[in-house]
């Protein structure tokens, strides 16, 4: 069986006849809503001319002697349409006789108070936790509206002066006698979602609109001077609560807290994200923060220094408070505050950086004067949309777009007054920071090496001696090692070999030198990638650097490698993250050293197989050497260059020879596909072919 689902839709101010959603009108009696169509004559058709410029034609506010036309005029709806004259109105008065006053209902006075603002204002608020590691919002109940209302007297003491003079003659009342009056009222636009609070007198009995009006004049605030107000001034609201439809069903903000790498636990960032409010036909951006107010313990103590204005000051016993008020969303590069809203600005970082840690630290013991990591706060933010004072969207999520003002005669105001729209949404928060995944940087083996040498410091006779091999080397040097081209090329092979991505190659520029055994060629390369474990990247550098001996001795050469491995790492409780740093190290230092060990050992007194160049220079002996000083420094994205064996001999096994020059051809392809994707320099490339050719004629 087909089931109906009623759904609370937000009513709109319409005809009371034909439910038209232009309104000319209101009746004056009851505040019924009237089209152009169905709205009575205010003016006597006799009279030419424009709305406002004939004569009322009823004489209800005749007396009131108006300047402006319109003030005199009244508008009813069918149930009500009538004239009426002077006799009329006394026979109303008196009809039940002069000695019960009290019994019969009085013509409301009518008053033209001026109407300088309206301030519609909807607030949504809810509540934000973070513990354990889990994020809960809350909103704590339906969205709580109000529309204030600030008029004057137009005209001051004087007119209101004289109208309570000429009404109470004109209908005979005792001095004690109360006023009822009129100032009009106001009517809500469009489609809005609303209801209005039970108990408002003010409230017109549909719902769509409110009246200006009261039982008694004498005490009211527009009829008398009230300290430290001006003349006549009235400031009154009606309360409404947006249909369950219209509001969210959470909170649009996020207080995500994070630690600063590297901070020593004492740089704390809060970033505040949010979305954009309501639905899609009518979305509200965020233009401000009113108020970020945070609690933090006293005890990470003071705030070095109060970033952006903040004012820090002391609150209840052990917290401290660091207040913003009238805080901008973040903007990019200089961007005025409003285009950065426009162009979509969905986060404000606030960093605050403390005196001590507000985290305690897993790899050494908690002090006992630690506080809990834990910080509450509110933050009030103002949502408005995106183009203000276009009327074709609301600006609220009830769907209100503004109020219209009605004089008491029911007629329009030729002046609305300017109507100020905006949504306020306050979370109240509490953020606790012991699951933050505290990230810092490791870098082995310069800090694991400074956390042993304190461990040592720190140590009291009778505790355990560290492992002496748990230090690691800044640095090896290895004698009889070349650090030229093949040397990089065997490395940067083994490590690609063991799942370690080459990122570049970086070789400087060959300068000369001279050491006791002669003349020397001094060489320095760069080798850069990361080691991924998931997406967890550790970064390592590998650096090269030692001399060529130019001279014939029985080494001809000498390197020293310098190993470092770094990433970042979530200060967790086992710091397994860190361990897998200094695993990388320990592994690819072996890699390196091995390496060494075994071109050390092999080379022995043997020359080292020399890169190429494209420039030569002549020795002191006649012969000519390459020019390693002509170099420019190169940048290889990843190494593409197989290693190299040793050349096959003339004599050698012709199938040997085949296979040699096969893979020799392959290096040329592979050498020029580098350069034309932009992965080696030509200087490079070029190297390569010289080399490549001259094996080639020899084989």
């Amino acid at each position: 069986m087909p089931t109906e689902t009623l759904v609370d839709r937000g009513p709109a101010v319409r005809c009371h006849e034909c439910g038209s959603t232009e309104i000319f009108s209101l009746c004056h009696h009851c505040g019924k809503p009237m089209c152009a169509t169905h709205s009575s004559d205010a003016f006597n058709q006799t009279n030419s001319g424009s709305d406002g410029s004939a004569k009322p034609r009823s004489r209800e506010f005749s007396w009131l002697k108006q300047s402006d036309p319109r003030r005199g005029a009244v508008y009813h709806c069918a149930e009500h349409d009538h004239s009426v004259g002077l006799w009329t109105l006394l026979l109303e008065r008196f009809s039940s006789g002069p000695s019960s006053p009290g019994q019969v209902s009085l013509p409301q006075l009518p008053v033209f108070p001026h109407v300088n603002t309206v301030e519609i204002v909807e607030r949504l608020s809810g509540q934000v936790n973070f513990a354990d590691g889990v994020y809960r919002s809350t909103v704590d109940g339906p969205v709580a509206g109000t529309i204030t209302f600030d008029m004057s007297a137009n005209g001051g003491q004087e007119w209101l002066h004289l109208y309570r003079k000429r009404y109470r003659k004109k209908y005979r009342l005792q001095g004690d006698e109360p006023v009822p009056f009129n100032a009009g009222s106001a009517m809500i636009r469009g489609t809005a979602g609303l209801r209005f609070a039970a108990g408002q007198d003010t409230v017109l009995a549909d719902g769509k609109g409110i009246a200006f009006a009261g039982g008694a004049a004498a005490d009211h605030p527009l009829f008398h001077d009230l300290p430290g107000h001006p003349p006549g001034e009235w400031i009154f609201s009606a309360r409404y609560e947006v249909q369950a439809a219209n509001a969210p069903d959470e909170i649009p903000l996020w207080i995500v807290p994070s630690i600063v790498p590297s901070s020593d636990c004492k740089t704390l960032e809060i970033d505040v994200h949010w979305n954009d409010l309501g639905p899609e036909t009518r979305e509200l951006n965020l233009v401000r923060f009113d108020l970020v107010e945070l609690e933090v313990p006293a005890a990470w103590g003071a705030v070095q220094p109060a970033p952006g204005g903040a004012t820090i000051d002391s609150g209840r016993k052990g917290r401290r408070v660091v207040r913003w008020r009238q805080l901008p969303p973040e903007g990019d590069g200089g961007v005025p505050q409003r285009q950065a809203v426009l162009r979509g600005a969905k986060s404000r970082m606030l960093r605050l950086s403390f005196e001590n840690a507000v985290l305690p630290a897993h790899d050494t013991p908690q002090s006992p004067g630690q506080a809990d990591p834990q910080f509450a706060g509110t933050l009030t933010a103002i949502f408005e949309q995106p183009s203000p004072g276009d009327r074709a969207s609301a600006a609220t999520l009830s769907g209100v777009e503004g109020v219209d003002i009605y004089l008491p005669g029911g007629g329009r105001a030729r002046q609305q007054p300017e109507v100020k729209v905006r949504t306020e949404v306050t979370v109240r928060f509490s953020i606790g920071l012991d699951s933050i995944r505290y990230q810092e940087r490791w870098s082995v083996p310069k800090q694991s090496n400074a956390r042993l040498a304190r461990e040592a410091e720190e140590s009291q006779p009778g505790d355990a001696e560290a492992p002496q091999n748990a230090y690691r080397s800044d640095d090896d040097t290895f004698y009889g090692v070349v650090p030229n081209f093949q040397t990089v090329a065997e490395l940067t092979n083994l490590i690609s070999r063991k799942h370690y991505y080459v990122k570049s190659v970086v070789e400087h520029d060959p300068q000369p030198g001279y050491e006791p055994d002669g003349e020397i060629v001094k060489r320095v390369w760069d080798i850069a990638g990361r080691w991924y474990y998931g997406v967890f990247p550790i970064g390592f550098d590998i650096n090269l650097r030692g001399v060529e001996f130019a001279s014939d001795v029985p080494l001809r050469g000498r390197t020293t490698a310098q190993v470092t491995v770094n990433g970042t790492y979530a200060n967790d409780p086992g710091l397994t993250q860190q361990k897998m740093i200094e695993e990388r190290w320990d592994e690819l230092h072996e890699q390196v050293t091995g390496l060494l060990h075994r071109l050390a050992a092999s080379m022995g007194g043997a020359e080292a197989i020399e890169a190429p160049a494209p420039e030569s220079y002549p020795r002191a002996d006649g012969y000519t050497r390459e020019n390693r000083f002509a170099h420019d420094p190169i940048v290889v994205d990843a190494v593409i260059v197989d290693e190299e064996p040793p050349a096959a001999s003339p004599n050698g096994n012709a199938d040997e020879n085949q296979a040699r020059k096969a893979e020799l051809i392959q290096q040329l392809r592979d050498a020029d596909a580098a350069v034309l994707a932009g992965r080696i320099r030509e200087e490079t490339h070029a190297g390569i072919v010289a080399r490549i050719r001259d094996e080639l004629e020899g084989l």
